[in-house]
């Protein structure tokens, strides 16, 4: 392969986004906000580790984005709530459940841990789990979010399955969780509360497919930085190949 064709391959490969931004990632949603079953405010998080390591969660923050403020997640804007998520460790390929003190349904509260964050999740509040310090909610530490619009309720009273590894969000101004239709399902509040032992609606079950050749949220920040640092590389390979063209050609 001459030099120009292994520099188009890098420029290929590097500006290929990864199916996955995270080895966590939020797999399901599920808040009975006006209490259609249990009395309001009984919400959960399920939170699945893709990778090859046990994870403990409690290396990780939380944020909840209420009201006029649900799309903070996208610009660093500082949550409506926050916290530090619960000591549970996830083993690989596990599932992880957080929930607000004394959820229902009672089935998934075996092995459960609770955080009091949860219960900070309004009609259509914006969740996001962060790495790094605590209290730094820039969108450089996101690891995985599912996001909802301000008005719209799409967070009350219903689950939020996720049915594939792909990005299920991204940093759009008024995007949400409507607007991945092919990671999201949506599930009524009495399907979750009585579901099958193996389904996915189930709280403590996920079966999300594997991810396509999927982006990670726009707007990045070393995105942009590595996109040109790859176009000033090709630059020089393009110029050093065609003087060493101009000479021999070990095409």
């Amino acid at each position: 392969m001459h030099a120009i064709s292994r520099y188009f391959l890098f420029l290929t490969l590097a500006m290929t986004p990864a199916a996955a931004s995270a080895d966590l990632v939020i797999t399901q949603y599920y808040q009975d906000y006006t209490g259609i079953l249990y009395g309001p405010q009984h919400s959960w998080l399920e939170i699945l580790n893709t990778s090859d390591q046990p994870i403990n969660l409690s290396a990780f923050n939380i944020g909840v984005w209420r009201n006029d403020n649900t799309g903070g997640y996208k610009t660093g804007n500082t949550p409506s709530s926050s916290g530090v998520l619960p000591n549970l460790t996830i083993a690989p390929g596990a599932v992880g459940l957080i929930s607000n003190p004394g959820a229902q349904p009672t089935y998934a509260q075996s092995g459960a841990l609770t955080t009091a964050q949860l219960d900070q999740f309004s009609p259509n509040g914006s969740v996001g789990i962060y790495s790094g310090a605590r209290n730094n909610y820039q969108v450089a530490n996101l690891i995985d979010a599912i996001g909802f619009a301000d008005g719209q309720l799409l967070g009350s009273d219903q689950s939020w399955v996720r049915l594939t590894l792909d990005p299920g969000y991204d940093l759009n101004p008024g995007s949400d969780v409507t607007d991945f239709p092919d990671v999201w399902q949506s599930f009524s509040i009495a399907t979750v509360s009585n579901p099958s032992v193996t389904g996915d609606a189930r709280l403590g079950v996920a079966n999300p497919a594997p991810a396509s050749v999927a982006a990670i949220p726009e707007a990045t920040p070393w995105k942009a930085g590595l996109a040109v640092s790859c176009l000033l590389l090709l630059g020089f390979a393009w110029k050093k190949f065609s003087v060493v063209g101009a000479r021999s050609c070990d095409c």
